[in-house]
C-alpha cells in the first residue's frame, strides 16, 4: 500500500504538473536537459497509478471471496462438530442416567438373592467406567476440534474484516486519486492554455521589439552605435543618443531660423521684383507717352 502511495504521489505531483507543463518541444528540460520530451503532455503515469490500484483492488476482492468461502466452510464444519458435541452430551446424560439407576437397582436387588447366587453376580457396575472414561476423552476431543475449529473461524473473521477495511481503504484511495488526476488534468489544460497565451505574448513583445530597433537603427547609426550596445551599455548609450538628440534639436532651430529668414528674404525679393516689374511697366509707359507727343 505504501508503494501505491509513493507511485500515486509521484505522477500527480503538482511539482510533475508544473515541469510537464513548462516543457516545450525543441527546447532543454530544466531537470535532465533533454529537448526531446515524449511523455510531456500525457497523463499515462497517473493512469498507470489507477491501473495498478484496480489491478490491487480486485485482487483483494478475490481474497475476501476466498476467505468468506473458508468462513462458510469452517461455519458448517462447526455447526456439525457442535451437532455432536451436544449429542455425545446428551448420550453421556443418558448414559449417567441409566448408570445410576442400574447401580441403584443392583443394590436393591442383592436382598432377595439366594445364598450362592452372589457369586455369580455380574461384575460390579464401576467396571463400566472405563468405557464411559474412554466416550468421556472422545467428547473431549470433540470440544477441543470444535473450539480448535471456532478459532480458525475467528481469526479468518479477523482477516476478512482487515481485508474489508483495506478493501474500503484503497476504494477510497482510488477515488481521491481520481478526483486528483482529474483536478491536475484540468489545471494542466489550464497551465497549457496559459502557456500558449505567454508565448504568443512573447512572441508580440519580440516583434514589437524588432519594429522598435529597426525604427532606432537610423539613429543608432548617427550616434555611431548599433542595436546590440544596447544590450551591452544601455545607460552610455542613451546618454549619446539624448545628446544627439539634443544636437538634433539645435541643429533643426537653427534650420527654422535659416528657413524663416529664407522666407522673410524670398517675401522682400517678391516685394522687390513687384517694385521693379510696377516701376519698369512705369517707365515703358512714360515712354511710350514721350513717344507719342513727339510724334506729334
Amino acid at each position: 500500500m505504501e508503494r501505491l502511495g509513493e507511485l500515486a504521489d509521484a505522477a500527480v505531483s503538482e511539482a510533475a504538473l508544473r515541469l510537464r507543463a513548462s516543457l516545450v518541444a525543441g527546447a532543454p528540460c530544466p531537470v535532465c536537459g533533454a529537448s526531446d520530451h515524449p511523455h510531456a503532455h500525457s497523463s499515462e503515469a497517473a493512469n498507470a497509478v489507477i491501473a495498478e490500484l484496480r489491478a490491487r483492488r480486485d485482487e483483494l476482492r478475490r481474497v475476501i471471496a476466498e476467505a468468506e468461502q473458508r468462513i462458510a466452510s469452517a461455519s458448517a464444519r462447526r455447526a456439525a462438530a457442535q451437532a455432536r458435541a451436544l449429542d455425545a452430551l446428551r448420550r453421556l446424560d443418558d448414559a449417567l442416567a441409566e448408570r445410576d439407576e442400574a447401580a441403584r437397582l443392583y443394590e436393591s436387588s442383592h436382598a432377595d438373592w439366594r445364598d450362592g447366587v452372589v457369586s455369580l453376580a455380574p461384575p460390579p457396575i464401576d467396571d463400566a467406567l472405563a468405557a464411559l472414561e474412554a466416550i468421556t476423552e472422545e467428547i473431549a476431543r470433540e470440544r477441543a476440534s470444535v473450539a480448535e475449529t471456532l478459532s480458525r473461524a475467528q481469526a479468518l473473521r479477523g482477516e476478512i474484516d482487515i481485508l474489508r477495511q483495506r478493501y474500503d481503504r484503497l476504494g477510497a484511495t482510488i477515488d481521491a486519486r481520481r478526483q486528483e488526476r482529474d483536478d491536475l488534468a484540468s489545471r494542466l489544460a489550464e497551465a497549457r492554455v496559459e502557456t500558449a497565451r505567454l508565448f504568443a505574448s512573447r512572441d508580440s513583445l519580440c516583434e514589437r521589439l524588432r519594429v522598435v530597433d529597426e525604427a532606432l537603427a537610423p539613429f543608432l547609426r548617427l550616434c555611431d552605435l548599433e542595436v546590440a550596445d544596447l544590450d551591452r551599455n544601455l545607460a552610455g548609450a542613451t546618454r549619446r543618443l539624448e545628446q544627439k538628440g539634443e544636437d538634433y534639436r539645435e541643429a533643426r532651430r537653427h534650420v527654422e531660423q535659416t528657413e524663416s529668414l529664407v522666407a522673410e528674404l524670398a517675401q522682400r525679393l517678391a516685394g522687390s521684383a513687384a517694385e521693379t516689374r510696377a516701376a519698369a511697366e512705369t517707365a515703358a509707359s512714360r515712354q511710350r507717352d514721350a513717344d507719342d507727343r513727339r510724334k506729334l
